[in-house]
């Protein structure tokens, strides 16, 4: 995930070599900052000082786990309301590349809003094409986050009607906790059929 700051100039984001990073603050002049790790959040309801959700589906019970890793491979972000004394609006064009159960790749595109103590608030849809558990197909992800102490936490679920090929009648769920680091886990609660 990329966020930028207007009281430290910051941005998150991968820039550099093709093995970008996910979360890597870049200043204002384009420099790397730092890198970050990623944990997974255990699947529990996340919770943040700012606001609270859990699984976008509301808990139910899936089947089974598919469990992946992704890498970022490409991010452009740019600002699309900002002002003094305003939260800043972004929107990012992010590609990501995931291997392990799920595999493919993924095209999000993230709307984020910053606040002056460097916490952000996203969300964002993302196709993913590529592979479930062996089956061919493509599906669309829901996502909504926050960024706040250096770690990206997110739920996302699977959008009903927006599976094709063998993934169709695929419907999921799951939660994730991004901090440092070059790839990332992801873990699907799923059903299909």
């Amino acid at each position: 995930m990329r966020f930028s700051t207007r009281r430290r100039r910051e941005s998150f984001a991968g820039r550099g070599p093709p093995t970008t990073t996910c979360c890597s603050p870049i200043t204002d002049g384009g420099r790397p900052a730092r890198q970050f790790t990623a944990a997974r959040a255990g699947g529990a309801d996340i919770h943040s000082s700012d606001s609270s959700f859990g699984s976008p589906g509301g808990g139910r019970n899936m089947k089974n786990v598919a469990s992946s890793r992704f890498t970022i491979k490409s991010w452009e972000e740019k600002p699309y309301s900002e002002g003094q004394d305003l939260p800043k609006l972004t929107r990012a064009a992010v590609t990501k590349t995931f291997t392990g159960d799920i595999a493919g790749e993924g095209h999000v595109e993230y709307l984020m809003m910053y606040r002056s103590d460097g916490s952000a608030t996203f969300v964002g849809l993302e196709r993913v094409v590529g592979h479930v558990a062996g089956k061919a197909g493509s599906f669309v992800l829901q996502r909504t986050g926050i960024f706040e102490n250096g770690v990206a936490k997110e739920s996302y679920s699977v959008i009903p009607g927006s599976g094709t090929g063998e993934l169709r009648s695929l419907r999921g769920e799951g939660t994730s906790a991004l901090g440092h680091g070059t790839e990332h886990p992801l873990t699907l609660n799923y059903e299909l059929g």
